[in-house]
């Protein structure tokens, strides 16, 4: 086949792997691009289509495959910066070693100084195997090269936060709030942030602010736990029920429930414990040393052995 026909194969190709991905058709997309692949003329065309097909296999969450794609490229050149961000994200995504993809991610920043994502990821990466400073210092490069990343400005307020170091931890997170006023991890951990200070009517507020914007269950638990610091059970309870009705199989939200309703001596606080043993069978070794269950540990445990066998 001459150089026309193939260039006019593979044009025809991608527009339709195009068309596919538009209309959300992955699967039909990655089949024309593949073929697209066959007709390719060039080494650029080439590598642009096999960022196209890893590209989808990452959104397929197909972590191998995509893998595969990207040391495809690197064999057609080996100084692609995307191809080691890929692979490393890939290894990120597949839970494995941490240290693969730092060495990875260096790769890719190797080739372009200014690969903002590289360092965001990298710092990630360092965070998991608790080299603190290492992360401080890729967030703050990464910050740098995107003054507007209002997660990584999270981020970095997370870190100093672990480290005990509140005041910067408020900083940061309080910019990150300035770039996105309704960023719900933000707004979390700005609570947390704060009660660690003792700031508790402040941490309230952002903990409030925060339940429409963070789609976790611990904002729930967390702001249980100031209640009961404050030795407002029922508003414990009440932050408890809003929890369990948008997650109701969070079994530490039926625990701590439990827990707060047997501080106010109310009814019911057996039926959430049975709830969380349901939910998690570990939950039992939580109660059998709490303090705060001890009147109903016993009966509600043997009815749940009693059932179980039923």
């Amino acid at each position: 086949m001459d150089k026309i026909s193939l260039n006019k194969k593979f044009n025809n190709y991608i527009l339709m792997a195009k068309d596919f991905y538009l209309k959300g058709n992955l699967d039909m997309s990655l089949q024309s691009f593949k073929r697209a692949l066959n007709f390719s003329c060039s080494k650029e065309e080439s590598l642009s289509t096999l960022y196209e097909i890893a590209g989808i296999y990452l959104q397929l969450e197909d972590y191998s495959n995509a893998s595969d794609n990207f040391k495809q490229i690197l064999r057609l050149d080996k100084n692609q910066e995307g191809a080691y961000y890929g692979l490393a994200i890939s290894n990120d995504a597949r839970g494995k070693d941490p240290k693969t993809s730092i060495a990875l991610y260096k790769k890719a920043i190797d080739l372009d100084a200014d690969y903002q994502e590289a360092w965001y990821y990298l710092a990630l990466s360092y965070d998991k195997i608790c080299k603190k400073e290492d992360a401080i210092a890729c967030l703050k490069k990464a910050i740098s090269l995107n003054t507007k990343d209002h997660i990584a400005l999270n981020d970095l307020a997370s870190i100093y936060e672990e480290m005990g170091d509140y005041k910067t931890a408020e900083k940061y997170c309080g910019m990150s709030l300035k770039l996105k006023n309704d960023y719900g991890r933000a707004l979390y951990n700005m609570g947390v942030i704060l009660k660690k200070q003792g700031l508790l009517d402040e941490a309230e507020k952002y903990y409030l602010r925060a339940e429409k914007h963070f789609d976790e269950s611990l904002v729930y638990l967390n702001l249980s736990a100031l209640y009961i610091e404050e030795d407002n059970f029922l508003k414990s309870i009440q932050a408890l029920d809003r929890g369990i009705k948008r997650y109701p199989h969070d079994e530490k939200l039926w625990y701590n429930r439990a827990c707060s309703k047997c501080r106010l001596g109310l009814k019911g606080a057996e039926e959430d414990l049975l709830m969380a043993f349901d939910l998690n069978p570990e939950s039992l070794i939580w109660a059998e040393d709490d303090k705060d269950l001890v009147d109903i540990v016993g009966v509600t445990y043997d009815y749940y052995k009693n059932r179980r066998r039923n």
